[in-house]
């Protein structure tokens, strides 16, 4: 999945918060090119400890998205029966505003 996600789009800088992965350190290196930042718990298998940002930032900040995200998905329905796109989307806008509206 990680080879997939186009860098090009991202500031010079940006710092990508991610999930318990493996990283290979070619992938290591090509961030580092690009000047982005990654910041992910490592595996306990690991031969790379854990980095002082995560421990420091990382937990609270995934924390955080995970709870808002588990928050957002609470809402959103099992599945959602549109014959059109448009009607999709009007379902979509309309799940949207009523999250709004609560929150």
């Amino acid at each position: 999945a990680f080879k997939k996600i186009y860098l090009g789009s991202l500031l010079k800088g940006s710092i990508i918060l991610g999930d318990k992965a493996y990283i290979s350190s070619e992938h290591e290196k090509a961030l580092i090119e690009k000047d982005l930042h990654l910041i992910t718990e490592r595996k306990k298998n690991s031969r790379k400890g854990q980095s002082f940002i995560y421990h420091r930032y990382g937990r609270r900040i995934r924390k955080k998205i995970e709870s808002t995200f588990s928050r957002i998905s609470s809402w959103l329905p099992k599945h959602i029966h549109a014959v059109t796109d448009r009607g999709f989307v009007l379902k979509l806008m309309m799940l949207i505003a009523a999250f709004s509206i609560t929150f």
